[in-house]
């Protein structure tokens, strides 16, 4: 240290595996390079070392009273007690309102009361992001970004080389109307006013058809973005329309007013929860998804037993019991909780194969992966369990929560795994053909293997979650996401050829 070789000596003690000594050793001058050195060294390390390093990094901050840094690191470590330590031990005020931030970023909440930091009142409110709405707003007048878009702004078909129809009219097209709600919803998200929805919604509600007419709808909660005092009224009277797809709609933008933000009035859990067991599985849809959405992260528990009976209920079709699924890992993600994982376990194991061949039941291994966003080495019994579901839906699943629970963790070894996964080859549905052509009818023998083969086919969604896979793990860590783009690359450049897959796990 005192000959400046602080990598040398974080080398040293990290193959010695005596990093807590480093501690004593680090001066004032120091600790940033030596905090940068073991930070950088994280996504190169398997588990448990990263944490280790992790670990040695806050200390070292927080020894040095830096305290924003010393809370990114235990964000990082998702560890909650650390978390709550930090925040307490601040005193300065301006701080205090800076971790506030950090920590409504990512959807942290502490309970804090004055007894512990001075006004926790307000400090409570900036985590709860309730003047997320008002910032953003301040920040797009400053800007003169106000105007409110039209899709066509984005479009810009007038620049297009193409003649005119027949007549000069243009159809009007219920596909292309659903695509400007979906525009218009983006490019105005937070502004609180458009010109297609906010005036005159409702005409241009009934050009869309069905499931165009609830994203139509809740596209307006995409544009009230955040604002939950003066959000809610705009919706409000689409409830009392008489098509289902408009009131599903309207609960799923309710829901999308209030995401990531925490009020004590819960206005999305009052409004919603009403309508989670309703005869209607549209409307259904709109309230689960919606519930997701506004109390995604936050690991609610009474959000969670509003939800978790709806996957046993023998009245939802897999498409309710899909998004159920999907809304309860979002709002427990990353928390590992053994009541969500229980029940969607559960509700695996009741189904049979031929429900789980339904597109929505996939959204159930997604929910179980979001529970264990992130965590490794902890997702392992999870995966074992899942070993009692039949194939092709067993090497999907554990697949998929393989995947989630090292996303953005960089770790070469999955990715490899994964590569392997991409690599094998299934035969196509014209061959399958063929083949059966050439064979007995009455041989038993090749039946069995045409079986076999037929299982064997199926597992390509396997191989579709793998692909993203690589993609979700590579992106934590810079050479490993660009060996990754690499490898899609050339994955696409011998696709449908037997030659060239094979060594590409190699290259990890």
């Amino acid at each position: 240290m005192a000959h400046n070789a602080e990598a040398d000596a974080c080398d040293l003690l990290m193959e010695i595996e005596h990093l807590d000594i480093l501690e004593q050793f680090v001066d004032e001058g120091a600790y940033h390079r030596v905090c940068l050195y073991l930070t950088s060294c994280v996504p190169y390390v398997p588990d448990p070392e990263n944490t280790i390093l992790l670990e040695t990094s806050l200390k070292l901050n927080m020894k040095f009273n830096q305290l924003p840094q010393a809370m990114l690191l235990a964000m990082q470590l998702n560890d909650m007690e650390k978390i709550r330590n930090i925040f307490i031990q601040c005193t300065d005020p301006s701080m205090q309102k800076q971790l506030s931030y950090m920590l409504g970023r990512q959807q942290i909440c502490l309970e804090i009361d004055d007894s512990e930091v001075k006004d926790s009142e307000e400090l409570v409110e900036i985590m709860s992001n309730n003047h997320l709405n008002h910032h953003f707003l301040n920040l797009a007048r400053e800007l003169d970004i106000m105007e409110p878009k039209v899709p066509e702004d984005v479009y810009k078909s007038h620049l297009e080389n193409v003649r005119a129809t027949f007549g000069g009219g243009q159809v009007d097209s219920a596909r292309q109307n659903l695509a400007a709600s979906f525009v218009n919803g983006f490019v105005n998200a937070g502004f609180g006013q458009d010109k297609l929805l906010m005036d005159g919604g409702t005409k241009w509600l009934y050009k869309n058809k069905e499931h165009g007419m609830m994203s139509a709808t809740a596209s307006l909660g995409l544009l009230l973005l955040w604002d939950i005092d003066g959000g809610l009224t705009p919706i409000d009277k689409y409830l009392y329309s008489a098509e289902d797809y408009i009131k599903s709609g309207a609960l799923l933008a309710c829901g999308m007013v209030n995401c990531g933000v925490r009020s004590e009035c819960d206005p999305a859990l009052a409004l919603l929860s009403d309508y989670v067991m309703h005869t209607s599985n549209v409307m259904r849809l709109g309230s689960i998804l919606g519930l997701g959405l506004a109390y995604a992260g936050s690991n609610r528990s009474q959000v969670l037993k509003v939800l978790t009976p709806v996957l046993s209920d023998p009245k939802a079709n897999m498409e309710v019991i899909g998004v159920t699924g999907l809304a309860c890992g979002m709002i427990a993600v990353g928390s590992t909780n053994s009541t969500v994982t229980n029940a969607i376990m559960q509700t695996l194991m009741e189904h049979s194969e031929a429900d789980l061949k339904e597109t929505f039941a996939r959204f159930l291994p997604l929910g179980l992966g979001l529970c264990y966003l992130g965590r490794q080495e902890q997702a392992d019994v999870l995966i074992e369990s899942l070993g009692v579901i039949s194939e092709p839906f067993r090497s999907m699943a554990v697949t998929m929560v393989e995947v989630c629970a090292y996303a953005g963790t960089g770790n070469v070894l999955k990715v490899q795994k994964l590569l392997h996964i991409c690599s094998e080859h299934y035969e196509t549905p014209e061959k399958e053909e063929k083949k059966h052509d050439r064979k007995g009818k009455d041989d038993k023998k090749d039946d069995k293997k045409d079986d076999k083969e037929e299982k064997e086919k199926d597992l390509t969604a396997r191989q579709a979650i793998a692909v993203i896979g690589i993609a979700l793990i590579s992106m934590g860590e810079d050479i490993g996401a660009e060996m990754a783009y690499r490898t899609f690359g050339h994955l696409v450049s011998t696709a449908g050829s037997d030659c060239g897959l094979n060594f590409i796990p190699d290259l990890f």
